[in-house]
């Protein structure tokens, strides 16, 4: 058949999970805050985006495959200020106790470093327990950002929630629709972290 008639050309759709799931503030927040992957409102959205996405595509043999979600701020991976790139996990920290990604970062912390007062040495900060990170509005200064120890935390927070993101994209869609690619996320900023969890 001829691909470039209309009623056969090959297209992609774009979705985006909707409902009432934790968000993080990257700060910027263009086009509102992240989705929480670590909240498991987020994988019945993503799940039900999926389910409807397949019941209305799922049999077309002209889609490519699905985007979801456009633009998200990933962080600005050039940038060699650590609250433009880590914006997500420091959005994490600040967060209120009742946030998934929050728990998550302070699981992650507590498996590298056992103990409050290691995580303080590491980071040069002061802290007795970990219930201090709990804490709404935490927040490091620029100083304790200089730190290649904390860097290096924020970098790997950064790669968990993206790894948790587009896994949790990836499995719904799988579950659904096993005919059409997942194309990842339509990127504006990007770091690393993300790209590479896509």
């Amino acid at each position: 058949s001829d691909l470039g008639d209309a009623q056969t050309a090959l297209y992609t759709v774009p979705l985006s999970p909707q409902g009432d799931y934790a968000k993080v503030s990257s700060g910027e927040d263009w086009w509102g805050p992240m989705p929480d992957p670590f909240d498991p409102r987020f994988a019945a959205a993503t799940d039900q985006m999926a389910r409807n996405a397949a019941a209305q595509f799922g049999n077309d043999p002209y889609l490519i495959g699905y985007f979801v979600d456009n633009e998200l701020d990933w962080g600005q991976g050039w940038s060699k200020n650590p609250r433009a790139r880590y914006n997500i996990a420091l959005g994490a920290l600040a967060a209120g106790s009742e946030s998934p990604a929050k728990s998550a970062f302070i699981a992650q912390l507590t498996r590298t470093y056992h103990d409050p007062d290691k995580l303080a040495q590491a980071w040069k900060i002061p802290l007795s327990s970990w219930n201090e990170l709990r804490r709404d509005g935490f927040a490091l200064s620029d100083e304790n950002l200089g730190k290649a120890a904390v860097v290096g935390d924020l970098a790997a927070f950064t790669r968990l929630f993206a790894e948790a993101y587009f896994r949790t994209v990836s499995e719904a869609l799988r579950r659904h629709d096993r005919h059409h690619l997942y194309l990842g996320s339509r990127f504006a900023w990007q770091t690393p972290e993300a790209v590479e969890a896509c």
